[in-house]
């Protein structure tokens, strides 16, 4: 498998890290309180190849997005809207957040960062989102400009080895207002903090920081009704002479202790509670990362076990709201394009979604378990797209 693709898959490596003197976004103050909607141009459904088992041969996939690259695209509680981070657009090259109303199919912009932002989510209450960003860190730490350095004069730098040979951007967890306004920062450690998930009760997050050498799993408890309190306890924030909101910085002093739930060379992603559970399941990389497995531990992500273990990649598993049944996109197949499977929390019924020579990653279902949001490459560019999930009915015969 190709490195480039290793590091798409992975939501912040989608991001390609802009410090603000190679990528400034010229925004007022007007546009940036109240983004302005627009509407997505309408496009027709694709016809993508299902997976054995399926009594249809095609499934419709409709494309979601086409303007710049989009991925990494998540429903809103209530399924009316999606948020996920686009790139490479006229007003900005860096990674920032939108949200997409699927009912009269307009966006808005979110964000409004030098740098990326990624890894978007919505609180169990949607008016709040998760998310994160190197919007800080690149102007903190002198390791994160070394980083953006090699990326514009590296023959000005000695390249220095990143955790398990890749290479982890400096983002920070944050939390803000749908809007994009009253942001808080949550983490503040230097390196990678990214990929947090939340639980059912909305009471824990889980997430990847590199904070201690290794790429491993840990465990934050959250409030969002403390959060928000800390949000509106100050006065609003304001935006900088240039008309972007700055975050408050309220993580050295009221960040709830963080827990470290892993501890080796691996690179331990993607994590994801089980719902109406606190067990946790995430991806586990070999140390050179060219496989991966995916695993299921108790609620401290103790005593783990492989629920596959077919040499291949797995990623991003998102589980069924209503069932314990996952979904998770694997180059099991051929060994180089991803497509998407299922998957039951005891690792006994494999099932193929889909068929396709080009690549599907990054799935999430809807709040109802009857669609799913995915990203392809199938246009040649990133894009979000959306299909009603069909159920094969029969387990594929061989070892998940």
């Amino acid at each position: 498998m190709k490195e480039q693709t290793l590091k798409f898959l992975s939501a912040p490596f989608l991001s390609l890290l802009v410090l603000a003197h190679f990528s400034c976004t010229s925004t007022s103050k007007k546009n940036l309180l109240k983004a302005q909607e627009v509407a997505v141009p309408t496009l027709e459904a694709i016809k993508i190849k299902a997976g054995p088992f399926i009594d249809q041969k095609v499934i419709l996939a409709k494309p979601l997005t086409s303007i710049g690259e989009n991925a990494e695209a998540y429903f809103s509680p209530e399924a009316k809207r999606i948020i996920y981070h686009s790139q490479r657009r006229p007003e900005h090259q860096q990674t920032q957040i939108y949200e997409l109303n699927l009912a009269n199919m307009r966006e808005r912009r979110v964000t409004f960062h030098d740098g990326d932002d990624a890894d978007s989510v919505y609180t169990n209450d949607s008016n709040f989102i998760l998310y994160s960003s190197t919007t800080d860190e690149i102007k903190e730490e002198h390791e994160a400009i070394s980083t953006v350095m090699k990326l514009y004069a590296p023959n000005l730098l000695k390249q220095k080895t990143q955790p398990n040979g890749l290479d982890f951007k400096p983002y920070e967890l944050y939390l803000s207002k749908i809007d994009g306004s009253q942001i808080a920062r949550m983490t503040k450690s230097a390196g990678y903090d990214a990929e947090a998930s939340i639980n059912s009760k909305g009471n824990k997050i889980v997430f990847v920081s590199t904070r201690n050498g290794s790429a491993d799993l840990y465990l934050m408890p959250f409030q969002i009704g403390d959060w928000a309190k800390k949000l509106h306890g100050g006065s609003e924030d304001e935006p900088n002479r240039k008309g972007r909101h700055a975050p408050r910085d309220i993580a050295s002093a009221s960040t709830p202790r963080v827990i470290r739930l892993t501890s080796d060379n691996n690179y331990d992603a993607n994590p994801i509670f089980v719902p109406q559970s606190d067990q946790i399941m995430w991806i586990k990389y070999a140390v050179d990362a060219k496989t991966s497995q995916i695993m299921l531990g108790d609620t401290l992500a103790k005593d783990p076990h492989a629920l596959t273990t077919k040499a291949a990649l797995y990623l991003t598993p998102y589980f069924n709201p209503t069932s314990k049944e996952f979904v998770f996109s694997s180059n099991r197949g051929d060994g180089l394009h991803f497509n998407l499977y299922t998957l039951d929390i005891q690792g006994l019924c494999l099932k193929r979604l889909t068929d396709n020579p080009f690549d599907e990653i990054l799935p999430a279902f809807s709040p109802d378990g009857k669609q799913i949001l995915f990203t392809s490459n199938l246009s040649g560019k990133n894009q979000v797209y959306l299909i009603d999930y069909i159920s094969p009915h029969a387990c594929l015969d061989e070892i998940p």
